[in-house]
């Protein structure tokens, strides 16, 4: 339904385009490990934010993303541009082996994306916040200062089954806990009226 072959890993994450998310940046750094994982897709569900001054660089990330994406003769990098419904962002998440959210400092915009990964029960690797302290341990947490050893963690996390499962099963439970559909419509309402 969303263009992944049976059998691909999923990697996938959500946040407005804005330059401290760096979408093309880190589509860069993951490029390696994708071209040497044939059954690996990259999903970026990354929309235009709000703000006008926004605008350019939400273009140039378009623009980026897709270069990079060109390299590769089957669809491998899949960016969602625009905000999907509720239900087919949570799907496209369910539909993901492993999250990432990455942000080099304390945003509570990043703890919404982080909460919606728990909404969809899909573990996550996310930039240490003391936003995510409330999220449980359904997410591995990595440095927010260092790309590189970000990108390894994730990469670690990834082929880790145990630890992967372990972390799909703490999401689950941290959904059934916590009325996550809430927090998501809440963070949806939110966006809708700014």
């Amino acid at each position: 339904r969303f263009g992944f072959p049976e059998g691909a890993f999923v990697l996938a994450t959500v946040g407005f385009m804005i330059p401290w998310k760096d979408h093309p940046r880190m589509v860069e750094a993951l490029l390696p490990w994708i071209e040497s994982q044939p059954f690996l897709h990259l999903q970026i569900i990354a929309s235009e934010h709000f703000n006008e001054s926004m605008r350019g660089y939400a273009a140039d990330c378009r623009m980026r993303i897709s270069r990079i994406a060109a390299r590769f003769k089957e669809p491998r990098i899949h960016h969602v541009d625009g905000y999907p419904s509720d239900r087919e962002l949570i799907e496209r998440l369910a539909a993901s082996d492993l999250g990432y959210v990455w942000c080099p400092f304390d945003t509570g915009s990043s703890s919404a994306a982080a909460a919606q990964f728990t909404t969809a029960r899909c573990p996550l690797v996310a930039t240490d916040s003391s936003h995510y302290a409330f999220l449980g341990t359904g997410i591995v947490r990595g440095s927010k200062t260092d790309l590189d050893s970000f990108v390894k963690l994730i990469q670690k996390t990834a082929g880790d089954r145990a630890l992967l499962a372990e972390l799909r099963e703490n999401q689950r439970r941290m959904y059934r806990d916590r009325n996550y559909i809430a927090t998501a419509v809440k963070h949806l309402e939110i966006y809708k009226r700014e």
